[in-house]
């Protein structure tokens, strides 16, 4: 419940200070100035010839291990950005979408832009590390 509470007051926040014709975009709250410098936080990843990379590996290969129906459809489902609502909406105790949670969704939309831009943009662009499905030629769950 306080839980709850919480984010309503954030959202209510929100609403007083985000003008309602931006309430829908997915800009985020950062910017490349203000967000923290991935390449100063995040270690290099590990040589393909180091202990690392093998413990890496053979996390990567017991996870393809557990793959199944079910978990391939829900790795889609939260692939799928325009969803995100669906994994917080039962803890929430109601279906957060752009329809029916319209603030809480854009605040979400706009975290989630955050986190997947400016935040981790500096050591992805530096290090340039190939993708485990590249490396074993595995499919991934979207298209």
């Amino acid at each position: 419940m306080k839980t709850k509470n919480f984010l309503l007051f954030c959202i209510a926040t929100n609403m007083i200070f985000i003008p309602s014709a931006n309430a829908l975009k997915a800009e985020g709250f950062l910017t490349q100035q203000t967000s923290p410098d991935s390449l100063s936080i995040l270690p290099p990843p590990p040589a393909e010839d180091s202990v690392v990379f093998q413990a890496d590996k053979a996390h990567y290969e017991f996870g393809r291990s557990l793959r199944d129906a079910n978990r391939v459809r829900l790795a889609s489902e939260d692939a799928y950005y325009e969803n995100f609502g669906l994994a917080f909406s039962d803890a929430y105790g109601m279906d957060i979408s752009r329809e029916n949670t319209p603030i809480l969704y854009q605040l979400l939309t706009q975290v989630l832009q955050d986190s997947h831009d400016y935040a981790v943009r500096n050591a992805k662009e530096y290090y340039k590390r190939v993708r485990p499905f590249v490396i074993y030629k595995d499919a991934t769950c979207t298209p």
